[in-house]
């Protein structure tokens, strides 16, 4: 089975989010993005409070919800992530 089993939308402040990173973050975001739409519950994923879920991986977070009876991600957030000292 091929192609995308979840239809991956984006919130539209998203899109912005995407833009305003270095170029090299935004290709890894696009790419995270396109395997959400084929498993998005991946491996490390973290449920957080509001139900919403989030990943960590190439420099970013992304927070997105699952709604399985439907087969729809829906990309809430995108940010960088941050340099932790130590």
């Amino acid at each position: 089975m091929t192609g995308a089993l979840y239809e991956v939308e984006l919130e539209p402040w998203v899109r912005d989010q995407i833009l305003n990173l270095p170029r090299h973050l935004q290709r890894a975001i696009v790419s995270l993005l396109a395997r959400l739409g084929e498993e998005p519950r991946p491996r490390g994923f973290e449920k957080l409070e509001s139900d919403a879920v989030r990943i960590v991986g190439a420099g970013c977070r992304i927070t997105f919800w699952i709604d399985d009876a439907n087969r729809i991600v829906t990309v809430t957030r995108v940010a960088a992530e941050l340099d932790r000292p130590g």
